[in-house]
Order: structure tokens, then C-alpha cells, then sequence
């Protein structure tokens, strides 16, 4: 399992440097938390769109990244999945008010997100 879980990272961020930053972000969901943690893999995915420089990120994906927030929302719904697989409320309602806040910037609503 372990050795899966590497693979999975591994390909995650072959992907994210090749360009492919929604693929990426499904590989990057599935990762165990020791290899890519919450707080940093949300940021790697959400900063690009404030136009913050994220080092290791391929002109491609920061481009991606920057222009849409596709590869935001793969990616915490696919955590969310997760949280609510597992039982796990206060996660799966944080992550639904992450969410709700992207869509609502989305939308040109209340939201802080772009």
C-alpha cells in the first residue's frame, strides 16, 4: 500500500509538470497526507489563481491553475469523498464550505475565493 501511495504522488506530480494540473489533482487527493499534505497541495492548486509563482509548477499548469480552478475543485471533491467515506463530519463540512466559497467567487457572489 505504501508503495502505491508513492506511485500515485510520483505521478501526480509528473503530471502537474507536464501540465496536467486536474489530473493531478486526482492523484494528489488520493495521496496519503505524509506525502502531500492538505495545507500545501490546496495552496500549490489555489495560489497560481491569485498569481502568486508556485515553484515546481510547469509554465502549462501554472497557466492552468491561473485561468481556472477546475483542478482546485477535483481535487477537494475528491477529499471530500474521502471525509464522507470515512465518517469524517467536520472534515467533509470543512472542505463543503471550501467548496461553496470557490463556486460562489466563481459565480461573482459573496465568496473570497477568484
Amino acid at each position: 500500500a505504501a508503495q502505491k501511495a508513492v506511485v500515485g504522488a510520483v505521478r501526480a506530480e509528473t503530471h502537474l509538470r507536464a501540465g496536467r494540473a486536474t489530473l493531478a489533482a486526482r492523484h494528489l487527493a488520493r495521496a496519503p497526507p505524509e506525502l502531500a499534505p492538505f495545507p500545501r497541495t490546496a495552496l500549490r492548486l489555489y495560489l497560481p489563481g491569485l498569481g502568486v509563482p508556485v515553484p515546481g509548477l510547469s509554465g502549462t499548469a501554472a497557466e492552468e491553475l491561473a485561468q481556472s480552478s477546475a483542478p482546485l475543485v477535483s481535487y477537494l471533491t475528491d477529499r471530500l469523498a474521502g471525509a464522507a467515506a470515512a465518517g469524517n463530519k467536520v472534515q467533509a463540512a470543512m472542505l463543503g464550505a471550501f467548496l461553496t466559497e470557490l463556486h460562489l467567487g466563481e459565480a461573482g457572489g459573496v465568496g473570497a475565493a477568484p
